[in-house]
């Protein structure tokens, strides 16, 4: 399904885990900061872009904004960390 804002959104992403969403889609950091902002905004966290990148740069170790510079697959481990805090 395409939203309004030309983004694919995926059906109950919500509720899949992170691992999962990455085994299905080559995940790179900005996608991670789309599918934890999904999460927080559903849980209605406040700001939840702002909060879902801060917590990615800081399992990733960068500044928020090297996250969009950033093209590389991420590391599993760096995955089950983030899984652990979101």
């Amino acid at each position: 399904m395409i939203s309004r804002e030309g983004r694919k959104e995926h059906k109950n992403t919500p509720m899949r885990s992170l691992r999962s969403f990455a085994a299905n889609l080559f995940m790179n950091a900005f996608n991670l900061v789309e599918s934890v902002e999904q999460r927080f905004a559903t849980a209605g966290i406040d700001n939840a872009k702002r909060v879902a990148e801060e917590l990615v740069a800081h399992v990733l170790n960068c500044k928020p904004l090297e996250i969009y510079l950033r093209n590389d697959p991420l590391p599993p481990e760096d995955l089950q960390t983030l899984e652990k805090l979101a």
